[in-house]
């Protein structure tokens, strides 16, 4: 019988030291894991293999970019206990970051099965499936974690609303979720989007000056303020706007755009001509030609007109629209090249343009230069 207790006693001291041990050495390991040393704190964990220490140690190697051993750790605790939550997550975090979804899809799954109420759970799954392409599953899910009312949930739900257009009812979703948190960033966000996406000019200037209100002045909304400020025929606070974003934000071609557009509106053509010419410097989307057009017609009043037919050419070459030989040839015509002229005359005539001022004109033009 003592020799039973006595063995007893070094079993349990043994255990109990052990688990001190164990205990000290995750303790020693958060430290450096607190400080970002996470390569150390492998290290200080390489000779535990408590369930605490595998979890840690599959977070260290998550955090180097090891998603691989990190998976194994984390499935070492899954083989004892397959309804660890924690390792759960981490997994399809890890398969979410090596852009594994079917793999993330999986796991997200599992632990609904753990806590089906769960609206973090549902919210990451409904975000999985969207990036998997199955939207209809991913609206599914997300409203089911509305219910719970998360606003993050809510905030998912209109993305996936936006990219299906189906822009009204993000609109409705946002001011409904809204009611509960008037202050939440992200929907006032996506609101903007929506509203600049309906072209509701002047509810986009209110919803990004409530944005600014909040604290958030991103170049992004500044310059959905610029645009919506020239839809609404407010030149001076367009121009305002967007030359301070010029000064901030990266070099663009539609800002450059707006911004000779809105001089052109105050006849400030020499600076118009400024920002049409960066426009076209930078240009690499399907208006390079309106904004040769611009330019060619600002040269055209400004009795420029060779610098005219040059930008009217250059339009035409990246988009043959039949009313810019129109303009060459009158061009042309105010420029005395008599020659040219008629050339570009015909050739509009011949064209299926269907102006009737620009036929009118044409024909009256050629009658009276052939008579010349």
């Amino acid at each position: 019988m003592k020799n039973f207790i006595y063995l007893f006693a070094i079993l349990f001291y043994s255990q109990a030291l052990a688990q001190t041990t164990a205990d000290n050495t995750l303790s020693k390991a958060k430290a450096l894991m607190n400080d970002y040393r996470f390569g150390e704190a492998i290290q200080m964990l390489a000779g535990c293999n408590t369930q605490p220490c595998l979890l840690e140690k599959g977070f260290c190697y998550a955090k180097t970019g090891d998603y691989k051993q990190s998976d194994t750790f984390y499935g070492k605790v899954l083989v004892a206990d397959s309804s660890n939550r924690t390792a759960l997550f981490q997994m399809a975090n890890n398969a979410e970051s090596t852009g594994n979804y079917k793999k993330a899809k999986t796991y997200y799954s599992k632990l609904l099965k753990v806590d089906s109420t769960n609206a973090t759970y549902l919210k990451l799954l409904g975000v999985v499936y969207t990036k998997l392409g199955n939207d209809s599953l991913a609206m599914f899910l997300l409203r089911k974690a509305i219910s719970l009312n998360d606003l993050d949930c809510a905030n998912e739900l209109g993305k996936v609303y936006m990219r299906r257009n189906m822009t009204k009812n993000c609109l409705n979703l946002v001011e409904r979720h809204l009611k509960y948190d008037s202050a939440y960033l992200p929907l006032h966000q996506l609101k903007v989007k929506a509203l600049y996406k309906e072209m509701k000019f002047q509810e986009v200037i209110l919803a990004v000056r409530a944005l600014m209100d909040l604290g958030d002045s991103s170049l992004a909304y500044q310059r959905m303020l610029g645009f919506a400020y020239y839809r609404t025929d407010r030149t001076r606070q367009c121009i305002e706007v967007l030359e301070k974003y010029t000064k901030k934000g990266e070099p663009e071609e539609g800002i450059d755009y707006f911004l000779g557009l809105a001089y052109m509106k105050e006849n400030n053509m020499a600076k118009a001509k400024i920002h049409f010419e960066k426009a076209i410097a930078m240009g690499v989307s399907e208006n390079i030609a309106d904004y040769y057009y611009t330019l060619g017609y600002i040269n055209e009043k400004e009795k420029n007109y060779s610098e005219a037919i040059d930008a009217y050419n250059n339009a035409y070459l990246f988009d043959d629209r039949p009313y810019l030989l129109f303009l060459m040839a009158r061009t042309y015509d105010w420029k005395n090249d008599k020659n040219h002229a008629v050339e570009f005359y015909n050739k509009y005539l011949l064209s299926s343009d269907t102006v009737k001022q620009y036929r009118s004109d044409a024909t009256k033009r050629l009658e009276y230069l052939k008579t010349r």
